[in-house]
């Protein structure tokens, strides 16, 4: 029971088994058909597996370059991200520079402000001193 024959055994065994009784030829007969069934179902089992493994490599290679697209997408994003973010920070960086250079400005007018107002302090206080001395010659 246990035994498979190929076409090529019985082909060869075929004067034989013309000497075999009905009954041994029918069991023979019987073997052989069993295995060419199991054959062919060992066939099938392996095309359906091979099918199903073709399937599978292409969906993992679809899965595979669908990620890759997306990585690529992300690493895109990411540098435009990044350029936009050194953008601003140049942006930023000149807009501080405007305030310091504004700061500097405010600076030294105020402090010439300071200088006019001082000047004319003294002015004043000079005009007051010489004032106060026609009046003082005057009287005398």
């Amino acid at each position: 029971e246990g035994v498979f024959l190929s076409s090529e055994m019985l082909l060869a065994a075929m004067p034989t088994l013309v000497n075999l009784e009905d009954d041994s030829k029918a069991s023979l007969i019987a073997i052989y058909e069993r295995h060419m069934r199991y054959e062919e179902a060992a066939r099938r089992t392996l095309a359906t597996a091979e099918a199903e493994h073709e399937k599978r490599e292409a969906d993992l290679r679809r899965e595979r370059d669908a990620l890759l697209a997306e990585r690529k997408a992300l690493l895109a994003s990411h540098s435009a991200r990044e350029e936009e973010l050194q953008a601003e920070l140049s942006r930023s960086a000149a807009a501080i520079e405007e305030a310091k250079k504004e700061a500097a400005d405010a600076t030294l007018r105020a402090s010439e402000a300071e200088a006019v107002a001082e000047a004319a302090r003294e002015e004043a206080s000079l005009k007051r001193e010489t004032s106060k001395a026609l009046k003082e010659e005057v009287i005398e």
